[in-house]
């Protein structure tokens, strides 16, 4: 895992995350997805993305100005390549657990992340998929951070 260091304030510096899987973890410190969340992990995990102009990039574009992230999730895993899918969704005492696919293949590999927000726990599961070494992030449990 690495981290390189970004000023985000005068005299305070915030770690920008270089790991999906690192990412996805500290996804656990929020309590819903927000729409700079995606954009940031876009950027930084899926440069080329960032940069297209097809249907699918402004299918995503309208559904993230629209702040349905959901959705906005959906059309980025589709568009991955190899694609990724949600394989199921569950919801248990208040959390979500979501398990994302790579590829269409049976015996495809599975992530799963869970979260309290549906879509936090999909984006969290769908950077698991972009990890650099998918053995050592096959699950996470973002559990958000609560004030004392």
């Amino acid at each position: 895992m690495s981290a390189t260091l970004r000023r985000t304030a005068p005299g305070r510096r915030e770690a920008a995350c270089s790991d999906p899987a690192l990412f996805a973890d500290r996804l656990g410190g929020v309590a819903m997805l927000r729409e700079h969340h995606v954009w940031q992990a876009v950027k930084t995990f899926l440069p080329d993305r960032s940069e297209a102009s097809t249907g699918s990039r402004r299918r995503f574009d309208r559904l993230m100005d629209a702040d349905a992230l959901v959705d906005a999730v959906l059309v980025l895993m589709a568009s991955t390549v190899p694609p990724r899918s949600v394989e199921s969704v569950t919801r248990d005492d208040g959390r979500w657990t979501c398990r994302v696919r790579i590829g269409p293949a049976a015996g495809a590999p599975v992530f799963s992340a869970g979260q309290i927000d549906l879509a936090a726990a999909m984006f969290a599961a769908f950077l698991l998929t972009l990890a650099e070494d998918p053995d050592d992030h096959e699950a996470v449990d973002s559990r958000p951070h609560r004030a004392a």
